[in-house]
């Protein structure tokens, strides 16, 4: 794929991210798939230049494995899921490395778990627990240098804007994924601009 993360005509938000983290564009997006939309290149990108990765809320494997196939050996990709079916891939087996059950049909969240599971450098960099309130308390005292969130993951919209007032979201970037149309009103001292051709906001403090 030749495409180009610079190819976002005047997206001043996405020419402020590439001017933030001075990011050397990627040529190719690694992964198990052809990806050719704009969203993955930016993740793509993002995870090259980042060593401290927190994921929160998504039911997918895609994203985190995205990040990992891009980012450097000696980064760590942190994924706070809700979804159980991502919790029980990762408990599936018992001390030995056996297997604890046996999968009836392959789905794509299974691959995307095999390709992690079967490189000792993916399981060393990637890190996933259940996402709750207390999780997001502890993360919240951590320092990650690249935050991708997805929006419905927080039922409480208190609990999700005191999680970006913790953070100095001028230093690291806060990314918010949102899935439904609309735009993410301002709030507070908190507002939020979309890349274009993304799903993606960033966060901004006034």
């Amino acid at each position: 794929m030749k495409k180009s993360i610079l190819d976002s005509g005047n997206d001043v938000t996405l020419q402020e991210i590439i001017k933030f983290k001075s990011i050397k564009q990627l040529e190719t997006v690694n992964f198990i798939e052809d990806l050719s939309d704009h969203e993955s290149l930016v993740i793509a990108n993002l995870s090259s230049v980042c060593k401290n990765i927190l994921l929160i809320g998504f039911d997918s494997l895609k994203i985190p494995l995205l990040c990992m196939m891009n980012c450097s050996k000696n980064s760590k990709v942190n994924l706070l899921t809700k979804s159980e079916r991502i919790i029980n891939l990762f408990y599936q087996y018992n001390d030995q490395n056996n297997q604890i059950s046996l999968r009836e049909e392959m789905s794509m969240e299974d691959i995307y778990y095999d390709e992690i599971n079967s490189s000792e450098l993916y399981k060393d960099i990637f890190d996933v627990e259940s996402l709750n309130k207390n999780k997001i308390d502890v993360f919240s005292q951590m320092n990650f240098d690249l935050n991708i969130i997805e929006l419905d993951s927080f039922q409480d919209e208190e609990n999700f804007m005191n999680f970006i007032q913790e953070h100095n979201v001028l230093q690291n970037i806060y990314l918010i994924k949102k899935n439904v149309e609309g735009s993410l009103e301002k709030k507070n001292n908190i507002s939020f601009d979309r890349i274009k051709g993304t799903t993606l906001y960033i966060v901004r403090k006034n």
